[in-house]
């Protein structure tokens, strides 16, 4: 045939191949319209993974969502019609009421982050944050309109195509909280698409390869992360192209020490080894910790930490006890607190829900020249903003209230933090004394009641 659609013309009107999205030269047309009589009659248009259970599905701005997973952790979802700009909520108490775009995960309310597109290689991408995420293919760089012909709601910007891949894996960083990706298959056709996370949660939507683009999410379950996310389509699509990536870090300090704010920001501070800084600081709830020094080089780690909750005082160390004052228990598992406040054994961590926080303590085992234990901390909130109303601090409190995802710039949290790092130090090196330079406590601090609890938790 003079002509690929000549080609075309061969087929039995039985097998049809939908034009494709991305440009092709002469030569290629014809291998691709060759190659479609050969597979057509063979694709399966309703390939992927198996479909999963549904946890869940409702109504909530405008849209319908549904929840699926296969794992214990990690939770898939699906909007439809699909939403640009996803908001992580918390937990409704009715969620048919009319929140926008809502997540629904306990204790996050944060907007995710929308991935800048910045540092572009065929094995991954980098955004201006620093967030790389790094493809099991190697895949090539359109853009809508240039290389890519449709998306949905009007998205231009940078996508990826597998290259007639049928299956590729993006690898996320540590400590993602929630993440996203939309996808469209090569070929304008409507196409089984499922999306699987690293635990093995999946979700499947039919997806229209011609201005249909849809947002496939995961978000993780209390200490849960999102370490990478498969995609597969089937044959017949001819590979596809994922883009408009976004992502929600868990805020958390870990390591030695790494901040990671309330709004996605990173940086470090080191300290001084032995002094006891201020962590968070709110008007209800003082979280400190004692950074101790690593035995080959000057970095620092938590070694210690104190949580304040109005007269309640619970103390954490890398031994793997707790000890809490006064002792009030509701069970085997679950402690009181002030202010209608619990400390519960959650898997390997402490979680403290107080006043409209909730703060997870956890115990690391760090490989370096010499194994060591380290504590780290995540905080999330139930509102998904300072519980109390006002702005706490600490040397990662401070980022709740500031707009932005800040970087830093050093080790001693320079370009974030407000003042230096000696203002975050608690002088009578009590981990149980709010008091610093700029303190945000205001309840009464000296324990009351009976009994001191230490257990194992770890």
């Amino acid at each position: 045939p003079s002509s690929p659609s000549a080609l075309l013309g061969l087929l039995p009107s039985s097998v049809s191949c939908p034009p494709v999205q991305y440009q092709m030269s002469r030569s290629l047309l014809f291998l691709a319209a060759f190659v479609c009589v050969l597979v057509s009659a063979y694709a399966n248009h309703n390939a992927g993974g198996p479909h999963p259970v549904t946890v869940r599905e409702f109504k909530s701005g405008g849209r319908i969502i549904r929840e699926t997973r296969a794992g214990d952790s990690i939770v898939g979802v699906l909007f439809d019609p699909p939403v640009p700009t996803p908001v992580v909520l918390p937990n409704m108490v009715d969620p048919t009421d009319a929140y926008a775009d809502p997540i629904i995960i306990e204790g996050v309310g944060y907007s995710m982050v929308e991935f800048v597109d910045t540092i572009i290689d065929p094995d991954f991408v980098t955004d201006n944050l620093g967030f790389t995420i790094s493809f099991s293919v190697s895949m090539g760089h359109r853009t809508i309109g240039s290389g890519w012909a449709t998306w949905s709601h009007g998205y231009t910007g940078d996508v990826y195509f597998s290259n007639s891949a049928s299956t590729v894996t993006a690898t996320l960083p540590p400590n993602v909280k929630a993440f996203g990706l939309y996808v469209e298959s090569n070929v304008f056709d409507t196409f089984s698409i499922t999306a699987t996370a690293n635990d093995g949660a999946s979700v499947t939507e039919d997806v229209n390869g011609s201005g249909g683009a849809a947002l496939f999410m995961f978000y993780g379950e209390g200490s849960a992360r999102i370490e990478s996310v498969e995609v597969e389509v089937p044959s017949a699509a001819d590979g596809f192209a994922w883009g408009e990536f976004k992502y929600l870090l868990q805020p958390v300090v870990d390591g030695d020490p790494h901040f990671t704010g309330f709004h996605g920001g990173q940086y470090d501070v080191m300290g001084e080894p032995g002094k006891v800084f201020s962590i968070l600081s709110d008007s209800n709830v003082a979280v400190n910790a004692r950074f101790i020094q690593y035995p080959e080089d000057e970095a620092t780690y938590m070694g210690e930490i104190g949580v304040v909750v109005g007269t309640s005082h619970l103390h954490v160390d890398t031994s793997g006890v707790m000890t809490l004052h006064p002792l009030r228990s509701e069970d085997s598992h679950t402690y009181l607190l002030d202010n209608d406040g619990t400390a519960t054994y959650e898997g390997q961590e402490i979680v403290i829900r107080a006043s409209g926080w909730v703060i997870r303590i956890s115990r690391k085992l760090e490989m370096r020249d010499t194994k060591l234990l380290h504590l780290d901390v995540a905080f999330d909130t139930i509102t998904g903003a300072a519980p109390s109303g006002s702005c706490p601090h600490g040397l990662w409190g401070q980022t709740v209230c500031r707009a932005g995802r800040s970087v830093g710039q050093g080790t001693q949290g320079e370009g974030v933090i407000e003042g230096t790092w000696r203002d975050y130090v608690i002088e009578s090196d009590d981990l149980f004394d709010p008091v610093f330079a700029y303190n945000r406590f205001t309840m009464q601090r000296e324990g009351e009641g009976e009994g001191t609890l230490i257990t194992e938790f770890m």
